[in-house]
């Protein structure tokens, strides 16, 4: 693979991670608004599952940007394969 399609490759890593990312903060945004409505007491207040989302999402998001980063700045070429099918 050229510097070309990791470059392409990276960058629609990066902008995956980012939609994942932009989901799940959406979602977490909406689950302590429902927290708030609804108490912390209350059995669909809790927002742990989607703070587990945002927190994950942010890792990935993270990882994709210091690899495509390190490749631009640094010549450094990381793994290409999907953090998606890792699991």
């Amino acid at each position: 693979m050229n510097r070309d399609e990791q470059l392409a490759q990276l960058r629609e890593q990066l902008e995956q991670a980012k939609t994942v990312y932009d989901g799940a903060k959406r979602d977490y945004d909406r689950a302590v608004d429902l927290m708030r409505d609804l108490g912390k007491a209350h059995p669909d207040g809790s927002i742990r599952p989607a703070t587990r989302a945002v927190t994950h999402a942010l890792q990935d998001y993270k990882k994709a940007l210091n690899d495509f980063n390190n490749f631009l700045l640094r010549n450094i070429s990381p793994s290409l394969e999907n953090p998606s099918t890792q699991e």
